[in-house]
């Protein structure tokens, strides 16, 4: 279970009032073993934050670089497209597979048809 962030707070509260106060700890409780597993949950929630973090930057890169990847596959569509429109030998099979498969950006529905913008292609989506 993923500490929400309050719930964290009133941990570390009550692991620094037990220091301060250990006397009005319960005694049907072990203060050690209390400060042994809240030592714990906080390394592992420090560990947790870094691998968030680290997650976020390599969505971010993947994002980017298929973006990136797919600007260079749509330009390669592109040429084929014109290729075959121009009826060049061997670009109308390529063209053919291609299209079926295409990747379109979806638009707005916030947008009137007036002010859509040409569909662009997006590979990853946030």
């Amino acid at each position: 279970m993923k500490l929400e962030e309050r719930t964290f707070k009133f941990l570390e509260l009550s692991q620094r009032l037990t220091i301060e106060y250990p006397e009005l700890f319960p005694n049907s409780a072990q203060l050690s073993v209390f400060r042994k597993e809240f030592a714990s949950v906080f390394d592992l929630s420090l560990f947790a934050r870094k691998i968030y973090v680290l997650k976020d930057r390599i969505s971010d890169t993947e994002t980017l670089s298929g973006n990136r990847v797919l600007d260079f596959a749509m330009d390669y569509y592109n040429t084929i497209r014109m290729a075959a429109r121009r009826d060049i030998p061997g670009t109308r099979i390529v063209y053919d597979e291609l299209r079926q498969i295409v990747p379109v950006k979806k638009q707005s529905r916030r947008k009137s048809k007036s002010q859509e913008e040409p569909r662009q292609p997006e590979l990853f989506e946030n």
